[in-house]
């Protein structure tokens, strides 16, 4: 479900980061306005606001994300069947400032009670400042991300993983380069799946469950020298439904999904 927000705070004084403070208390009125559409989304519960926030913090921050096959900082390559993407290997502590003031927005008190009332999850949603698993995700020519759903829990602590969050970082992206984000349902029905431009100032929000698949699962047709730019963050609480989860799902895999026509293979445990 694609929200055009309107009236977001934009930059108004000479620093520029301003605007962050300012949308921060307004984050959960908006999480209030759009729970129900939340919820009521197809294939299953999203949200992708676009324009939420002020363009010209966002135009910086496309600018200052690094080449991560260029990155000083080291970067984790995945290559295979079911993924090709570059991420950051790196504390966000060494991002540029102008991701690191994003991080620092999506940690915040305001856009956590956004969450809360976004989802209107009963359990307290907590951040991972140290974005592990998540952080700076760069899709080269030919890079995809098969359907997917996360790891159930935090690699280190063990609470259980809730909601991911994705911000786009392309200023632009041509109509024939693919690298469109799909949502499908559990059944693979393609009559109410969803898909999206990964487009600078789009922000997906999607829960975490054994239900929700998604990823960028067509390869890139982008020029060489352009790639995606994306930043990643998982929210989590200690404790869930039970209906979240099968079964039979082992502890902390993540479960990859073919689309109809598709054959790769399906599992993989970490």
């Amino acid at each position: 479900m694609l929200i055009s927000v309107e009236g977001t705070p934009r930059s108004q004084n000479s620093f520029l980061y301003d605007s962050l403070y300012e949308l921060e208390q307004g984050m959960p009125g908006i999480g209030s306005t759009y729970h129900a559409r939340f919820n009521c989304a197809e294939p299953f519960p999203h949200i992708v606001f676009e324009g939420l926030f002020d363009p010209l913090i966002l135009k910086v921050a496309s600018k200052n994300f690094p080449n991560l096959d260029k990155s000083n900082h080291g970067a984790k390559r995945y290559s295979g069947l079911t993924m090709s993407k570059l991420e950051s290997n790196y504390p966000p502590y060494l991002y540029p400032l102008s991701i690191r003031y994003l991080c620092q927005f999506f940690s915040s008190p305001g856009f956590l009670q956004f969450l809360q009332l976004l989802t209107g999850f009963n359990e307290l949603l907590i951040p991972d400042p140290s974005l592990l698993g998540g952080g700076l995700t760069q899709l080269n020519r030919n890079g995809f991300i098969k359907l997917h759903n996360e790891l159930n829990l935090h690699p280190k602590n063990h609470l259980d993983r809730r909601v991911n969050v994705i911000l786009y970082l392309n200023e632009f992206w041509g109509d024939n380069w693919g690298g469109y984000v799909e949502l499908w349902d559990e059944k693979m029905n393609k009559k109410i799946k969803r898909s999206y431009k990964p487009l600078i100032n789009r922000l997906l929000i999607l829960p975490n469950n054994d239900y929700t698949f998604y990823g960028t699962p067509d390869p890139l047709k982008c020029p060489a020298n352009i790639f995606s730019k994306s930043l990643t963050l998982f929210f989590y609480s200690n404790g869930r439904p039970k209906v979240e989860l099968k079964k039979n799902r082992e502890v902390n895999q993540i479960t990859y999904k073919e689309r109809p026509g598709e054959i790769f293979k399906d599992r993989i445990k970490f």
